[in-house]
């Protein structure tokens, strides 16, 4: 794990994202976070920090909440930045990947 990011190890658990959730840099991230979700945790992914994705980053998302449901588990973003926000309704998976209450208020994230 690198310095950029951290785990609690409360119930549910946050992970921090890198500033970068590219190619070759996303699978920090993934190995943070696979341990709990295949364990069936809830987990909260932290983008507020992200100003780079691409579609590396974005299947590492969807892998890891593929993960999450096959251990009846949960797998959420929380927290992105406006970059991010803005691929995910763009992709459209707001609605998969970011956390129930953010579905709700996106269009509120947006104008922050």
């Amino acid at each position: 794990m690198t310095s950029d990011q951290t785990v609690s190890q409360e119930p549910v658990v946050l992970v921090s994202c890198p500033a970068r959730l590219v190619r070759g840099k996303e699978h920090t991230m993934v190995n943070a976070a696979l341990g709990a979700v295949e364990n069936g945790q809830t987990v909260r992914l932290d983008m507020s920090s992200v100003e780079a994705i691409d579609a590396a980053g974005i299947g590492a998302l969807l892998m890891l909440r593929h993960c999450a449901e096959r251990a009846h588990g949960t797998f959420e973003v929380v927290s992105p930045s406006a970059r991010v926000l803005d691929l995910l309704r763009l992709t459209q998976l707001e609605s998969v990947l970011l956390a129930p209450d953010l579905r709700r208020n996106s269009d509120q994230l947006a104008a922050a």
